[in-house]
């Protein structure tokens, strides 16, 4: 965890507002294709908030049991990473 703490930081005051507030964030203008990455055995978020997070912008939503909520920093983030890939392709 400590190897990669220096990469986990810098999010914007705005996000922290809404995470800490629980705002939700304003609907993009269009509709620009979304696809959510989580685990459903997240710790901090509940599948509850990530599947309404998915349906509130129509979008795509793939999960990752068994991997921690930060995805990239698993030792199996290469899944995600192909995942993701995928979509955009």
């Amino acid at each position: 965890v400590e190897r990669h703490l220096d990469r986990c930081h810098g999010e914007s005051g705005l996000v922290q507002y809404q995470l800490i507030f629980h705002r939700r964030p304003r609907r993009p203008l269009g509709r620009p294709p979304v696809l959510v990455l989580a685990t459903p055995d997240d710790a901090l978020l509940p599948s509850s908030s990530i599947r309404s997070t998915a349906a509130r912008y129509g979008a795509d939503l793939r999960e990752f049991p068994g991997i921690g909520h930060d995805l990239m920093l698993d030792t199996r983030w290469r899944e995600p990473l192909d995942v993701m890939l995928g979509w955009l392709r």
